[in-house]
């Protein structure tokens, strides 16, 4: 029975070790969100256009196309709690702060990460930025999110190949230069249109507008402009989504820049300046595309033009 035991305690210590050492490996491979953080933690108090929201924005907007100092914070799936928790980590230094750009897209107010299919996500918030919105013992570590045969390949790739993780510029724009088939971006609509559709009893409505409240609270107290924006969008992906969750998003829209001055919208989602060759997939840009929306952005900033001339 003891040698059974002195095996079974053996085992375990090796696993523990081997799952530990992993572990270790696998958070010293540069990523996006320790290349965000470290820019963040550096540069915040230069800043002045800063770019919030999920993939959209991410794949969307290239801050070298602007005429402020603007740097993109955005992340895959991130939701509207997790933008918020960005800019308060920094609320102390965030010095010259003039612009908040914020992505208001189909499943922004609607989506918790948390619920969404892109849940492991989360552990980058805890394990990189130290920002602890859940608390489970899974969002503390890489190994137990995902595949262990993945992690094991990531560290191959890295430690051997010498490949990381790391997809987007020094200013946190994802680089894309694809432009896909309109066969593929219609099938890609109606999939992700799917995946962005929360149904009514699924919905984080009110937990997502908190934290939009909590961001136009920071901009006021530190005199901020918002700009808010529904981003381009191929047809087929308009053209699917759900009347009711679009209608309430263009509602709450409405409802902000009545009752804050510093808030104004732009709702690009059918804009006719983006064309099919402007997309790599249905709902994100591609480098053509983000010059476009980079340099509308820019320009109702720099008051070149108004949101009445687009």
């Amino acid at each position: 029975m003891k040698v059974i035991l002195y095996k079974i305690t053996g085992y375990t210590l090796l696993i523990l070790c081997t799952l530990f050492v992993m572990e270790v490996l696998v958070r010293h491979i540069p990523n996006e969100y320790k290349l965000k953080r470290n820019y963040l933690d550096q540069y915040s108090d230069s800043i002045e256009v800063l770019f919030l929201g999920s993939s959209e924005v991410h794949t969307g907007l290239n801050p070298v196309y602007t005429t402020k100092r603007s740097f993109n914070a955005a992340h895959p799936a991130q939701t509207m709690d997790y933008c918020y928790a960005l800019l308060d980590k920094y609320k102390n230094e965030w010095a010259r702060l003039e612009y908040i750009v914020l992505e208001v897209s189909y499943p922004m107010l609607f989506m918790k990460m948390e619920d969404s299919h892109e849940a492991w996500r989360v552990k980058n918030y805890n394990v990189y930025y130290g920002i602890h919105l859940s608390k489970k013992l899974k969002s503390n570590t890489e190994i137990l999110n995902g595949r262990l045969f993945d992690h094991m390949l990531r560290i191959f790739k890295y430690y051997v190949k010498g490949i990381d993780e790391i997809l987007c510029s020094d200013l946190g724009w994802y680089i894309s230069t694809v432009s896909e088939s309109s066969d593929f971006l219609y099938n890609h609509a109606v999939t992700a249109v799917e995946e962005h559709t929360v149904p009514p009893e699924q919905q984080r409505y009110h937990e997502m507008k908190s934290a939009l409240d909590s961001i136009i609270d920071f901009s006021q107290r530190n005199g901020c402009q918002i700009i808010m924006c529904t981003p381009p969008v191929y047809k087929a992906y308009s053209e699917h989504v759900n009347k009711e969750q679009m209608d309430c998003t263009f509602s709450t829209m409405a409802d902000i820049i009545e009752k804050h001055s510093n808030c104004s919208y732009i709702n690009l989602m059918d804009s006719k300046i983006f064309k099919d060759e402007d997309f790599f997939n249905s709902n994100h840009l591609n480098d053509k595309g983000a010059k476009k929306l980079t340099q509308i952005i820019d320009s109702l900033i720099t008051g070149s033009v108004t949101r009445s001339d687009l």
